[in-house]
């Protein structure tokens, strides 16, 4: 597992300034993902994290939502360790439980079909070729 976790990381280092053919590779992977920027605030979603609520559209995250300042991502305790990704180092968190209940309330989902949602995150930098953190 963590073989393929390195391998994905290594894909998203050599393609990120590529510019066109990032954004393809990005979209392919049928995982929610989401890009951010070091102060933590979201610059690209792929389409699995849009399908996977629905009526979520990339204007509604994309330079609004900042992972930094989430009260959910706060309550948890793990800011410190997500932190050490913004600061070049991968990390990963197991059984998440999704705040669903924010989620709809936040970006206003109707119908959402689940009454809970448990995911691995892995958080890792994405570094330019003097490898610091972009």
């Amino acid at each position: 597992m963590e073989d393929r976790q390195n391998d994905i990381i290594e894909l998203f280092q050599t393609h990120f300034g590529k510019g066109e053919l990032f954004a393809r590779v990005f979209e392919c992977f049928p995982y929610p993902i989401q890009v951010y920027a070091p102060d933590g605030t979201s610059v690209l979603v792929n389409k699995a994290l849009l399908a996977e609520y629905g009526a979520v559209s990339p204007d509604m995250v994309v330079g609004k939502y900042n992972v930094f300042k989430d009260p959910d991502v706060i309550a948890t305790g793990q800011l410190p360790a997500l932190k050490r990704a913004f600061s070049g180092e991968t990390v990963f968190f197991a059984d998440v439980r999704v705040p669903l209940e924010s989620i709809t309330k936040r970006y206003g989902i109707q119908d959402l079909d689940l009454e809970a949602v448990y995911q691995d995150i892995v958080a890792f930098p994405v570094l330019d070729n003097e490898k610091r953190v972009i």
